[in-house]
């Protein structure tokens, strides 16, 4: 299932966006509040808000125009991929792909719910002591793990911001597990704020009703 990187997502890819867009220069890459990318297609965000079909779809679980309200721009249409194994599938959607503005959507499936849950448990266990080795020299993260309760079976909520020759960077993700289904989702910024873990939860609470 590959809870171990989407747990960590936040300040990993702090650190890929920030070296990213120095390597860029200043004003690399559309996708931020001040460029965004065009409007999304109503195939991509024709979901319900709530309820619906369920899918294994991650551009569904969370559409291109929900990804958009999160993140304070517009996405086009996300690009998914296929993730995981045979045995333990999972498919990714980007939106804002290679921008400066990125939010992600990861499902995954275990063998089991109680296999499910045993990861998550290593995993979560390693998660503060694994954030403080993530940040290259120069750049500094601070970052803040969450457990979140009432939401799923097992909810971590991550956010972290970092600074880096003069920018700033921020994000937030989500992560829930229900039975053997996992998902997450996350924005990545760069001089702009990150969604609230609060929104960000009322998100998870829609999205959940989309998946198995």
């Amino acid at each position: 299932m590959r809870v171990h990187k989407l747990i960590l997502l936040a300040p990993i890819a702090i650190a890929a966006l920030a070296l990213s867009a120095c390597s860029a220069g200043s004003g690399g890459g559309g996708g931020n509040a001040s460029n965004p990318p065009p409007a999304p297609s109503a195939s991509t965000s024709s979901a319900p808000a709530s309820g619906g079909a369920v899918t294994d779809d991650p551009c569904m679980v969370v559409t291109a125009a929900e990804a958009s309200a999160l993140a304070g721009v517009t996405f086009g249409p996300g690009k998914e991929e296929t993730t995981g194994t045979a045995s333990e599938p999972g498919k990714r959607c980007t939106y804002g792909a290679g921008t400066l503005n990125v939010f992600f959507v990861q499902l995954g499936k275990a063998s089991s719910a109680a296999s499910a849950a045993a990861e998550w448990d290593k995993v979560r266990a390693q998660v503060d002591a694994e954030i403080a080795e993530v940040a290259p020299p120069g750049l500094t993260i601070e970052n803040k793990a969450t457990d979140v309760t009432g939401l799923a079976d097992k909810a971590t909520v991550v956010t972290g911001t970092a600074t880096l020759s003069g920018q700033s960077f921020a994000a937030t993700t989500i992560a829930v597990l229900k039975g053997a289904s996992y998902l997450s989702f996350g924005d990545l910024t760069a001089n702009a704020a990150a969604p609230t873990p609060e929104a960000m939860e009322a998100q998870a609470a829609t999205s959940l009703t989309r998946i198995q």
